[in-house]
């Protein structure tokens, strides 16, 4: 019983700070988690408000202040790049 009690009283807090960790954003009016810059060379390309925003594996990234986000839905508003 008491072994139970001090494994939840050391694994409760850690799961909690991982969840925790999460950063969430709204940017432009979407939601969007930060993440790490991902390998976006060769994927399509969009502009959203004059910025680039990259589909990798059906997923949206984009720079925004000197970080990479993701959005948790696709933007309505994405134009596609043409590259001739």
């Amino acid at each position: 019983m008491h072994r139970t009690l001090l494994a939840l009283t050391l694994v409760a807090p850690l799961a909690f700070g991982a969840v925790a960790c999460a950063a969430t954003l709204t940017v432009d009016g979407y939601g969007a988690n930060y993440v790490d810059r991902p390998h976006w060379e060769g994927h399509r390309r969009y502009n959203i408000n004059g910025v680039a925003v990259y589909e990798v594996d059906g997923h949206y990234y984009r720079e925004h202040q000197g970080r990479w986000i993701v959005y948790r839905e696709r933007p309505r508003e994405l134009v596609e790049v043409t590259v001739r």
